[in-house]
């Protein structure tokens, strides 16, 4: 057959002029299957990247021939999908398939022959005998000719060894695919598999194509689109149109009504496509969150919705699947399970069931959308979904009973997130007529942090349990009002609150929460000792009860002060760690709060690395879980102290930037606010700025929030006398400093300031009082050595350095101010925490697989001589992570041990 019907342009892969970003690890498993499987099969919908996937595969694996095919409809001609074949191959070699094209155009029937001129092919292939190669079938979802699938079905099962087939298509082939699974010569690339990672679009979009969007905004459009490729692209057309960043976040948040273009294309794609039938299923069937055949047939009152959700999934009308629906195990004896566990489950695309609803909404009544989630809300087992569906149905009294069930259990735990907008999408008359729902608004606020909101809520809930007699509601309200006013610091309605609320029946981490609470009373009222004995009842009853809610409740309420009373910080070092054995270091509010407080222990003891890292750590969980305001206090004092501490002050401009609005915005930080300007302006003290030290005073002192803390009054002061220091002023300095000591004492704590007695000592030491001086130093320091907590030291910046270096400071405490000294050493040689000394991930041509930046740190530790339990202390994971990250190291460096892990790691110069 000639070659002028025959564009050249299908033997050559699509020319990738902006591939998205190097999918490493996806590259590699495909190369794998490439020499190692019969089939590759990547099967998913248009714009999923299969095509960009497979074309990418020649320029990263130039060892690996691939003769390509593109497919379009007139292939369904066999003579012409066989001598398109045979011109791929000749691509590799000019002798491929000679005979076999000889064959082809001699036959009248090629149709009839496929399975005679196949042979000729196979055999031809093997008598060449070349090296392994790939051929490449782009688009086979354009072909339905029968006669073509027996074809490479026949193919497939005799294939010559140094041959493999790679097909991109829209949906599954009518091929022996479940027969090549079996047999594992089968690999497959779902849509699951070709989703872009938050890391990938980081490479892709900010580092590649420049668009500079923020975590938080990846975030948002990787939960918008699902790492759907097509859906990324197109999003990031109309960034790049957006150069704000706050333009950006206002987009991305009402990316729900403005990616009309992407819906015009699911349409074009898909919809126009389908049979009436098929498109009402999906249009009824696209307000569920999970499909399974019991809620689609519950829904559509379809028998046979299993086969079609089946045949939608294997038609790639973007569904994705998993292994088993969602059984919820809350007990409810009027909803019996629609579907066993082992059900098959589904979903739409986020995009595409967007897309669907407002289709749905424009072409169905009103009167029907509310039915068909009335039932969904009666089939669902899962009670939060079946809120959802009772509000989308307007069945208001159903969602407040069901919502009332969930609240109180959610509220046991100490975790309301997610309720407050179903609440407060019922009508008003519904809420008021139920004190619960109103307890849970209240509970929601105070969670979140804004306890001058939840204070009023609170209270009317607590009235209206008292006059309809409800005294499990009344001992839940007193609990969580008794919580408000403490973190509101308002000593006289808290303590009888408190009080009264451990007279009711209440569970144990309920009680352990007023108990912790009272225990901030007593340091509000500057009793150490009363503080000191509800800290003790407290850890020892948490301990003895391993109960997750009890530890929950002292972790999320733990003060800075309480690792500065004669308990020391080692029983909460050890109760926080131990939750982290008990329950897990993964996602989860005990294990942020647990990391968190660990991460001001650290700093306190000068471990300033691992303070940075574990702080990030919990900084990440607490934005994902919907944000934990208190414990930000302390992972905000870690990350602005450590830059003070490294003289890192571009950092801690940065740092202090990107808090501020959050800080002004919600009370738990307001109140801290005085605090957190002083380390503000203390970092332009060091830097000699006066000018904007005073500025910054001028802040604090015209800060109003009715709410003070103590902290506050140590802060004040501090701040007038280092800036009357900073100015020679020394007398003025001295009345500060002395009125800032005076407060700490009560205190103790360095939360977001600093140690006023190791100011006033250099005050003195700069006036040339050294007999003053010295006697502070030698308290101040003893006490550090006392609690093992250099860190207070370091605090005070490298300022402190020529101060330590002096002979007669040096002998006060010379293990401390040494070990202090080799700190500031270190960090002013390579800050732990500068970008080049975090781990990077090893050039991937020296390693079948790179290295992790995590598993590069337990590499490290490893060269140190730590064991797997000492690394999981210093990194604060449970063991077994760490034998995973040791096995995954010796696997991917080649070795058996950690020796020659080690010796491997040097070779490829990452331990210098």
């Amino acid at each position: 057959m000639d070659n002028w019907w025959f564009p050249s342009t299908k033997l050559q892969p699509p020319h990738l002029s902006a591939e998205p970003c190097r999918r490493e690890a996806l590259l590699q498993r495909l190369a794998a299957a490439a020499t190692t499987r019969r089939l590759i099969l990547l099967s998913a919908p248009a714009g999923s990247g299969k095509t960009t996937l497979l074309a990418s595969l020649p320029r990263i694996h130039r060892d690996i021939p691939i003769a390509w095919l593109s497919l379009d409809d007139d292939d369904n001609n066999p003579s012409f999908f066989f001598s398109g074949l045979l011109k791929a191959l000749c691509q590799l070699h000019p002798t491929f398939g000679a005979h076999t094209s000889i064959l082809l155009q001699n036959s009248a029937h090629p149709e009839q022959d496929l399975r005679r001129i196949t042979s000729m092919l196979i055999n031809e292939i093997i008598e060449l005998d070349p090296p392994s190669f790939l051929l490449a079938l782009d688009d086979l979802h354009h072909i339905y000719e029968p006669a073509i699938f027996s074809a490479l079905d026949y193919l497939l099962e005799h294939m010559p060894p140094a041959m493999h087939l790679a097909v991109t298509t829209r949906y599954d082939p009518p091929l022996a695919l479940a027969r090549l699974r079996a047999r594992d010569q089968l690999a497959e690339f779902r849509l699951d598999d070709l989703r872009f990672s938050i890391d990938e679009m980081n490479r892709w979009l900010n580092q590649q194509r420049g668009l500079t969007l923020l975590p938080e905004q990846l975030t948002e459009l990787h939960q918008r689109t699902e790492g759907w490729a097509a859906g990324i692209h197109l999003l990031s057309l109309k960034l790049e149109q957006i150069d704000r960043s706050g333009h950006r976040h206002i987009f991305l948040q009402h990316l729900g009504d403005a990616q009309h273009y992407i819906f015009d294309f699911l349409a074009e794609e898909v919809l126009t496509q389908i049979d009436a039938q098929t498109r009402t299923f999906l249009l009824e069937t696209s307000i569920l969150a999970e499909l399974t055949p019991a809620l689609c047939q519950a829904v559509t009152g379809l028998a046979d919705a299993a086969a079609l959700l089946e045949r939608l999934y294997r038609g790639n009308l973007f569904l994705l699947t998993s292994q088993s629906a969602t059984v919820s195990t809350w007990p409810h004896p009027e909803r019996s399970p629609h579907s066993p566990a082992d059900s098959p489950v589904y979903r739409y695309h986020a995009l595409f069931a967007q897309y669907l609803q407002r289709i749905l909404r424009q072409e169905a009544a009103e009167s029907h959308v509310r039915e068909l989630y009335r039932r969904a809300a009666e089939a669902e087992t899962l009670p939060i979904r079946a809120i959802h569906y009772l509000l989308a149905a307007s069945q208001w009294n159903d969602a407040a009973e069901l919502l009332e069930q969930v609240g109180r259990q959610l509220l046991k735990e100490g975790y309301t997130s997610g309720l407050r907008r179903l609440i407060e999408e019922l009508p008003q008359s519904i809420r008021d007529q139920r004190p619960w729902l109103i307890l849970l608004l209240g509970a929601d606020a105070a969670h979140r942090g804004h306890y001058e909101m939840s204070r009023p809520i609170l209270e009317q809930a607590l009235h209206r349990f008292e006059s309809i007699n409800d005294p499990l509601g009344e001992g839940e309200a007193l609990v969580e009002l008794g919580e408000v006013y403490t973190c509101l610091a308002q000593v006289q309605p808290a303590l009888p609150v408190l009080q009264r609320s451990l007279g009711y029946t209440i569970p144990l981490h309920r009680k352990i929460k007023s108990t912790v609470n009272l225990s901030w009373i007593a340091y509000y009222q500057q009793d150490w000792p009363q503080c000191e004995a509800y800290l003790e009842a407290i850890l020892a009853d948490v301990g003895a009860s391993g109960d997750h809610k009890a530890y929950y409740s002292i972790i999320s309420s733990l003060g800075p002060h309480a690792v500065f009373g004669n308990i020391g910080m080692a029983p909460i070092e050890a109760l926080c760690r131990r939750a982290l054995t008990l329950f897990g270091d993964d996602l989860s509010p005990i294990a942020a709060g647990s990391l968190a407080y660990l991460g001001y222990i650290e700093l306190l003891q000068g471990n300033i690395e691992q303070a940075c890292a574990i702080a990030s750590r919990a900084r990440a969980f607490c934005n994902q879980l919907g944000d934990f305001a208190h414990l930000h206090l302390f992972i905000d004092h870690v990350h602005l102290t450590s830059a003070l501490i490294q003289g890192d002050y571009t950092r801690f401009d940065e740092e202090f930037s990107a808090i501020l609005p959050r800080i002004e915005q919600v009370l738990t930080y307001r109140q801290w606010l005085v605090c957190y300007r002083y380390l503000a302006g203390r970092a332009a003290l060091l830097q000699g700025d006066l000018d904007k030290a005073r500025y910054i005073y001028r802040q604090m002192m015209t800060h109003e929030e009715p709410y003070d803390l103590p902290e506050i009054h140590v802060a004040a002061p501090l701040m007038a006398g280092l800036g009357a220091l900073a100015e020679e002023r020394f007398a003025h300095a001295e009345e500060h400093l002395r009125d800032a000591v005076a407060r700490q004492r009560h205190t103790r704590n360095t939360l977001l300031i600093t140690n006023a007695q190791l100011s006033l000592a250099q005050l003195y030491l700069a006036w040339q009082r050294p007999n003053d001086a010295l006697p502070l130093l030698d308290q101040t320091l003893a006490e550090m050595a006392q609690r093992a907590m250099p860190g207070i030291l370091l605090q005070e910046g490298p300022v402190i350095i020529p101060i330590l270096k002096r002979r007669d400071i040096h002998a006060l405490q010379p293990t401390l101010i040494d070990s202090a000294l080799a700190i500031f050493q270190r960090d002013s040689t390579t800050s732990p925490l500068s970008p080049s000394a975090q781990p990077q991930p090893l050039p991937t041509a020296q390693l079948t697989e790179a290295l992790s930046p995590r598993e590069i740190e337990v590499l490290r530790l490893l060269a140190h001589g730590l064991s797997n339990a000492d690394i999981a202390r210093r990194l604060v994971v449970a063991a077994a992570t760490v034998k995973r990250h040791t096995i995954n190291i010796y696997g991917k460096l080649g070795v058996g041990n950690r020796t020659a892990a080690v010796t491997r790691a040097r070779e490829l110069g990452l331990l210098k």
